[in-house]
C-alpha cells in the first residue's frame, strides 16, 4: 500500500466534527492511474497518524476510513482524536494538524 508525497497533497482543512472527532478534508493529486480511498489510522500511546493511502485504480485497498467525496477533487475522512496529537503521515514525512 502506497502513500502520497507531501507535495501530492493540498487543501488539507481540519475541523472538529464533534467532541471526539476531526474532520479531514484534502485533495490529493489528480492521476489517472491512482486514487485515494481513504486512511489508515495509527494509533500509538501519544499520538494519531493519518495515512492518506494512493492506491493503484486496478487494484482495491482497504483502508480502516473510507474517504467520502464532498466536492469535485475535494475528499474527507472522519478520525476520532480522543485529546491526542494527530498527524497527517506521508511517504515523506508527517505533519501535525490537531491541535494546531
Amino acid at each position: 500500500m502506497q502513500l502520497y508525497n507531501q507535495r501530492d497533497v493540498s487543501g488539507v482543512e481540519v475541523s472538529p466534527s464533534d467532541t471526539n472527532r476531526l474532520r479531514i478534508r484534502y485533495s490529493p493529486l489528480l492521476e489517472s492511474m491512482y486514487f485515494s480511498p481513504g486512511a489508515n489510522v495509527v494509533e500509538a500511546n501519544d499520538s494519531i497518524s493519518v495515512e492518506l493511502v494512493r492506491c493503484p485504480i486496478k487494484e482495491k485497498c482497504t483502508v480502516s476510513h473510507q474517504a467520502s467525496r464532498e466536492s469535485p477533487g475535494s475528499l474527507t475522512v472522519v478520525v476520532e482524536h480522543q485529546g491526542k496529537p494527530v498527524f497527517l503521515a506521508f511517504k515523506d514525512g508527517r505533519r501535525q494538524v490537531y491541535p494546531r
